[in-house]
């Protein structure tokens, strides 16, 4: 059955995804050497499960008829423009920390909505996986540092 809280908190998540600091990354130009270019392809897949997963919700809430909103990005990631993928890829990781976690906490209030709930646990896996991707990035980021500072 359809729960109006459910759907609201689906919706929640939604924004959450959509609005986040890799989806901002994406869209603002990220910089990038010779030495980081491989950061890039690992959060592209990553952006790009994430844009899955809110096509997913989106298309979920508009079978139930529910009033969708996509939200706006934070105005603190307005000085994030042309800035270094190394710069900027701890924080993305910080954030999809963020984003799993709120994910997490929502599946609960998702509980007596089955087909919320089935959707909310899919869309933990793929957000886990895009958290997986970022960590590589970080990992892959330190071992030029070091490569750099030795």
């Amino acid at each position: 059955m359809s729960s109006p809280t459910a759907n609201d908190r689906l919706n929640d998540l939604l924004i959450t995804i959509n609005r986040s600091l890799l989806q901002y990354a994406m869209e603002s130009w990220l910089w990038s050497s010779d030495a980081t270019d491989s950061l890039l392809d690992p959060l592209k897949q990553a952006a790009a499960k994430q844009q899955h997963d809110v096509e997913r919700l989106a298309g979920f809430l508009t079978e139930r008829r529910h009033r969708t909103s996509f939200g706006t990005f934070p105005a603190t990631y307005t000085s994030l423009h042309y800035v270094a993928v190394g710069f900027l890829v701890s924080r993305i990781l910080a954030n999809q920390r963020d984003i799993v976690s709120a994910i997490e906490s929502s599946l609960s209030m998702l509980s007596t909505d089955i087909e919320a709930r089935e959707l909310g646990n899919a869309i933990l896996r793929s957000q886990k996986e895009c958290l997986d991707l970022i960590k590589g990035c970080v990992s892959e980021k330190a071992e030029h540092a070091h490569m750099i500072t030795s």
